[in-house]
């Protein structure tokens, strides 16, 4: 044994040792790449408990769910109360990970030092207290890092306020379209040009939506307060670096950024104008536009420039090159770090942005995110977000997130000290709102929901029982019951779903469910024909199957897709908005969406769910549901969210309003539910009927 620098016992690299066969079949208990870390916790990680001092960790049930999960998924973010023990098991699995991993860097990063240093300290006490038998050597050991001798490495750092806050860092690195110039290649015709980041731009937007061969991500889009970001997708162009031309994945536009930037003129009067996290180069090191200073030499493609002054203004939009091999490209001249951060923003390529970005990636392709929620709207929140979103592009639900997380709660009262008589002197000591959060794992959410936040809490979808294709059907269709097939379509390009909802009455019960974002309007009709073909061979009644569309904006293109594909070809009866009096407009088939009729359909909506009088079985129903506030004197998804399968539930009820005057049974149930004592009506109450 060898004492470290800091007085504490620790084991000497590359010594030789002899082993017992019991100290050997131990150690290889603990090398199982399966089932190690859980024998290593068990018998070798020692903790500290506040009262009965140095232990041997004993894990609860949900601790040892925790560390399985840390075990099994690639990417792992945890929703735990506090003083559960959510730091100490991610100490043992790290010091496990690091000693029985070869060649591994494990980053411990905190937003302050003392958090950082806690869980370092917590490492540092397992491993001391650990048999040499067990440990690994070391190399290096010190507060702030461990260096083991199979190459591995545990390092501490402390996050700035802005380093976890990823999609505001991601705003920092850009550049101004109108002044800034780069110079690209057409990869076909080998034709050389200088254009602003701006044209460039419109010229890849402008492609992107003509080209059906490009996916079209152009057409989605990242809202963040009020701006938006919008990518760009490239397949045409290389840009000139400073490693010679290069092919570059798109251009991303912030719009409405309003950064705080700063315009560099140099000696020989050229400029370039940045936002100030933008980084230019001085003697080949990355630096901050924040940094850099009158007299400075930067870093320029042919030589150096001299900055001469520095004027700060303020950057209505500003553009980004992503993925450029090198992420170095020439704007203006001038040698300029692309932000690969920025591109990760958006919601379609969600999860490289969050492996870009965490700093617990660097744990060799793996992370861990715990935390107790605090706002729903920080990063963790955000995170935690996307990894419940477990449900693909068709509304299948996954193993994963769609940012590739796996996401792990333990409730307040798994914890074995803890009951119904704690949780009430713990409610007297710090209140009901800070309970909730630190020991409930809630979201304080502060926005108005459609339905009642209660409601939503208890409302929980179910399995399909039978998956047609991409429709999902919760329930096989009787002949004693009659049918709403409500179809919200869609461009089909790859931003908003096209939608089905299809609602069985008088029971007002949800039996199936399509969406999707990449199937063409044609495509969405023969899905809604299939639909009501499945419904007529089930009941063997054609009369009983009412279908409808949107016919708002490209709904007029539905309309044209059905004429051509033959009403007489979908099983039942084309159902459509009855004619108002005094109405000059040419009518149309379908149902036309204004903000009067869509709050009508939400008032509908609110008070038959919370009165139980709609059944919603859809997992991916509900998750919409949770996210559908009031926005101004409307209701839509909050950003970043979805609302296309309620727009779809929103027209089914409107159908029903129309059906009540054609069947008594649906009349007597549907105005039952619309008149119930327990309504209360949803906010806004103001509505305007100027339309």
């Amino acid at each position: 044994m060898a004492a470290s620098l800091d007085g504490v016992l620790i084991k000497k690299a590359n010594r030789k040792e002899t082993f017992t066969e019991g100290q050997i079949a131990d150690l290889l208990a603990c090398m199982d790449p399966d089932t190690g870390y859980m024998h290593f916790a068990r018998h070798y990680a020692h903790i500290q408990h506040p009262v009965k001092g140095k232990l041997v960790f004993d894990p609860y049930e949900y601790q040892l769910r925790l560390m399985d999960s840390y075990h099994n998924y690639r990417f792992n973010i945890n929703m735990m109360p506090r003083q559960t023990g959510k730091t100490t098991c991610a100490a043992i699995y790290l010091a496990w990970y690091a000693m029985f991993k070869p060649d591994q860097t494990i980053l411990v990063a905190a937003h302050k030092y003392t958090g950082a240093q806690e869980i370092m300290s917590r490492i540092r006490f397992i491993y001391e207290t650990c048999p040499d038998h067990i440990r690994a050597g070391v190399t290096s050991y010190n507060k702030q890092s461990i260096e083991f001798e199979n190459g591995s490495r545990i390092v501490a750092q402390t996050t700035t306020g802005n380093t976890g806050r990823g999609m505001s860092i991601s705003l920092l690195y850009c550049l101004d379209g109108d002044t800034t110039t780069v110079k690209v290649r057409n990869k076909h015709t080998l034709v050389e040009e200088d254009i602003t980041l701006r044209d460039l731009y419109i010229r890849i937007h402008t492609n992107a939506l003509t080209d059906n061969s490009v996916d079209n991500v152009s057409q989605q889009h990242y809202q963040l307060n009020s701006m938006k970001q919008i990518y760009a997708p490239n397949t045409e162009y290389q840009i000139l670096t400073p490693n010679g031309w290069e092919d570059f994945e798109g251009i991303f536009l912030n719009e409405n950024a309003n950064k705080e930037s700063c315009k560099i003129t140099f000696t020989d009067s050229t400029f370039v104008t940045a936002t100030l996290e933008h980084r230019f180069f001085i003697n080949g090191t990355e630096t901050k536009v924040n940094d850099i200073c009158v007299g400075d030499e930067v870093d320029s493609h042919t030589t150096v420039k001299t900055v001469a002054d520095l004027t700060y203004l303020v950057l209505e939009d500003t553009y980004e090159i992503f993925n450029a091999e090198n992420h170095v490209i020439i704007a203006n001249n001038i040698n300029s770090h692309q932000c690969d951060e920025f591109a990760f923003v958006q919601p379609n390529i969600a999860e490289e942005f969050w492996t870009s970005i965490s700093p617990t990636l660097a744990t060799g392709g793996r992370a861990i995110i715990t935390s107790t929620p605090n706002s729903d709207e920080d990063t963790f929140a955000t995170i935690w977000k996307q990894a419940a979103d477990k449900f693909d592009a068709h509304g299948n639900e996954q193993e994963l997130g769609t940012n590739g997380f796996h996401g792990f709660v333990a409730e307040w009262h798994e914890h074995p000290d803890r009951d119904e008589k704690w949780k009430e002197e713990e409610i007297g000591r710090i209140g009901e709102e800070k309970f909730r959060r630190e020991y409930g794992c809630e979201f304080l959410v502060f926005d108005e929901t459609l339905i009642n936040s209660l409601k939503l809490a208890v409302m929980e979808g179910v399995a399909p029982t039978l998956n047609m294709g991409q429709t999902r059907w919760y329930k096989k269709p009787s002949s004693q019951y009659t049918y709403a097939v409500a179809l919200d379509p869609s461009m089909g390009t790859g931003g908003d779903n096209a939608a089905i909802q299809v609602f069985e009455l008088p029971s007002y019960e949800q039996v199936a469910e399509w969406q999707h974002n990449t199937t063409a309007i044609p495509g969405q009709i023969r899905v809604l024909a299939d639909i009501c073909t499945y419904l007529q061979q089930e009941t063997n009644n054609a009369n009983g199957i009412y279908w409808s569309v949107e016919n708002n904006g490209i709904g007029e293109a539905c309309l044209l897709v059905i004429n051509d594909f033959g009403e007489a070809n979908i099983p039942g009866l084309f159902v459509s908005e009855p004619m108002r009096k005094g109405h000059v407009r040419k009518f149309r088939k379908g149902f036309n969406t204004t903000h009067g009729t869509k709050i009508t359909a939400c008032s509908r909506l609110k008070t038959m769910i919370e009165n139980d009088k709609m059944t919603i079985k859809s997992k991916p129903l509900i998750s919409e549901l949770k996210g559908f506030v009031a926005t101004g004197s409307s209701f839509q998804a909050k950003s970043g969210m979805s609302d296309d399968l309620i727009s779809a539930t929103l027209l089914a009820l409107r159908m029903m309003a129309v059906l009540k005057d054609w069947d008594p049974r649906i009349y007597n149930t549907f105005t039952q539910a619309e008149q119930d004592d327990d309504y209360e009506p949803p906010m806004p109450i103001f509505i305007s009927t100027n339309y």
